[in-house]
């Protein structure tokens, strides 16, 4: 049986959020859409003026997550569906003066240190997937993924895809 790898989480901040003015948005966007790629790609940062499923443009807002003393987390509203939507999360520099590393673009939430999601994979809400991935002082490492599949109102199974050992901050 091989291990499952090993993460160490670190310490976080619990310094408040803040949302970036308009022209720290204009210097950042360039260079966080300089980090898209055929994998992951923020539809409304591209367009940000597109109207989202429900026919309403979103609010293009970006959130600054202080990290560390050294490390913030930028978050912002990529894409929209019918029942699931996903943020991007990048990583840069306390000072914002960086060069940006995405993390993911299917997040759905930030809370100590741990960016996951949890997506629907149908209306009917009995196929779910779930990520997550835990901050260890550097970067965020995936820390989890795994498939849900209810069979009855008594209940139904978890599919592991990815497995790891997180230990606690220190």
């Amino acid at each position: 049986m091989i291990p499952a790898p090993i993460i160490q989480a670190a310490k976080v901040s619990h310094t408040q959020p803040r949302v970036l003015d308009k022209a720290e948005v204009a210097a950042l966007r360039p260079r966080l859409l300089a980090t898209e790629n055929d994998d992951m790609d923020c539809e409304r940062m591209q367009f940000p003026d597109e109207p989202s499923v429900h026919g309403q443009i979103a609010k293009d807002e970006f959130m600054l997550i202080p990290l560390d003393d050294q490390h913030s987390l930028i978050s912002t509203l990529c894409w929209h569906a019918a029942y699931n939507q996903g943020h991007a999360y990048w990583v840069i520099d306390k000072g914002l003066a960086g060069k940006p590393v995405i993390v993911t673009n299917r997040g759905t939430n930030y809370q100590e240190g741990v960016i996951s999601n949890y997506f629907l994979g149908n209306s009917m809400g009995n196929i779910a997937t779930t990520e997550e991935w835990v901050w260890d002082g550097k970067a965020f490492r995936k820390s989890r993924l795994a498939l849900y599949r209810t069979v009855s109102t008594e209940g139904g199974w978890e599919m592991p895809g990815w497995v790891t050992e997180v230990k606690p901050a220190l």
